[in-house]
């Protein structure tokens, strides 16, 4: 008789397994090991993980298989808590419940309260990784959107005559042209007439 969760799946999953494969599919899908399953469906547990590397249709048919299961143990998880949430009320809420039982069913509901939050510092990196990846995003698409090259701000011009000026040697400093002599009496002074001239 096949198993529930076999039941359950798609036929077309199983159309292409052999008896052998649906019969460790059905054991690795109720929580079987590996070995476990290997040893009572006849074949070496290397054979189950080539199976599950490089036969596709059970390799798919235990991932689905394994989807099913773990939705269905969420779904009876989910009812238990129900009955442990109930639990914890008839205990904290009973007085002839003894203080100390009281006590620790009220610190455990508390740790699992707090383990269910993010702690602020979870939530603050949360929040700064979301930030860069919209500002990120942002300056992504103004790059692509941006048709026209930005002009530089009156700040950079002046930034650009400042280095421009400093460049310039000073009047007294050797000049740069190698002539050993002062700036101020070769290049950076006036013109002389033959100068002139010869401009």
């Amino acid at each position: 008789m096949p198993s529930p969760i076999l039941r359950n799946l798609d036929s077309t999953l199983l159309d292409n397994l052999t008896p052998t494969q649906a019969e460790v599919l059905k054991l690795l899908a109720a929580g079987s090991t590996v070995s476990a399953a290997a040893r009572q469906g006849g074949v070496h547990r290397s054979t189950i993980h080539l199976w599950t590397r490089h036969h596709p249709p059970f390799s798919r048919a235990l991932l689905a298989a394994r989807q099913y299961r773990a939705e269905a143990l969420l779904d009876e998880l989910s009812d238990l808590s129900e009955l442990a949430l109930d639990t914890f009320r008839q205990l904290l809420s009973d007085p002839n419940t003894p203080a100390a039982t009281r006590l620790k069913a009220a610190m455990e509901i508390v740790k699992l309260v707090q383990n269910q939050r993010p702690t602020e510092l979870a939530k603050l990196k949360s929040d700064l990784a979301t930030d860069r990846v919209f500002e990120e995003m942002h300056l992504a698409s103004v790059a692509h959107t941006s048709a026209s090259p930005i002009s530089p701000s009156p700040r950079t011009n002046q930034n650009m005559e400042e280095k421009e000026q400093e460049k310039q040697p000073v009047r007294n400093a050797p000049c740069p042209c190698g002539s050993r002599l002062k700036y101020k009496r070769c290049c950076g002074g006036p013109a002389t007439p033959i100068q002139q001239r010869a401009a």
